[in-house]
C-alpha cells in the first residue's frame, strides 16, 4: 500500500467490479468506497509510511486497519465493510488447509511398511 497505491487502487476496482456482479456491495456506493481508499492512501497510509511498509504478516489484518481507520470513523464508513469482506475471503480455507497438513504430518510419522494399508 505504502509502494505501489496506483496498483492497490487497481485492484480494488477489480475486486468492487466482482462484489457488484455478485450484489454484495452496491454499485452507487462503489464511488464512494474508491475515494474512500484513496483518502486513506493519501493521508492514513502517507503519515505512517513505516508501519504499512514494515508491517509482519503474523499481525492480523482487522486489528491492524481498524487501529488506522478508527481515527476517523466517517471518514471510511464505507471502506470498511469492504475491508471485512477482503479480511474474511483471504482466510477463508486456512482451517481446512490446516487440517490437511496435520493429516499429512500424522500420515508420515504412522507410516510403516508393513502396517500403512490405504
Amino acid at each position: 500500500m505504502a509502494s505501489q497505491p496506483e496498483n492497490c487502487v487497481k485492484s480494488l476496482k477489480q475486486l468492487l467490479v466482482h462484489l457488484s456482479q455478485k450484489k454484495t456491495v452496491l454499485d452507487i456506493d462503489c464511488d464512494g468506497i474508491i475515494f474512500q481508499y484513496k483518502n486513506f492512501l493519501q493521508n492514513i497510509v502517507n503519515m505512517y509510511p513505516s508501519a504499512f511498509q514494515t508491517f509482519k504478516p503474523n499481525t492480523r489484518l482487522d486489528i491492524f486497519f481498524n487501529e488506522y481507520m478508527s481515527k476517523s470513523v466517517k471518514d471510511y464508513n464505507k471502506i470498511w465493510p469492504v475491508m471485512k469482506i477482503i479480511f474474511t475471503l483471504s482466510h477463508g480455507q486456512a482451517s481446512i488447509e490446516r487440517g490437511f497438513s496435520t493429516n499429512k504430518k500424522i500420515e508420515v510419522e504412522n507410516m510403516a511398511q508393513e502396517s500403512y494399508v490405504t
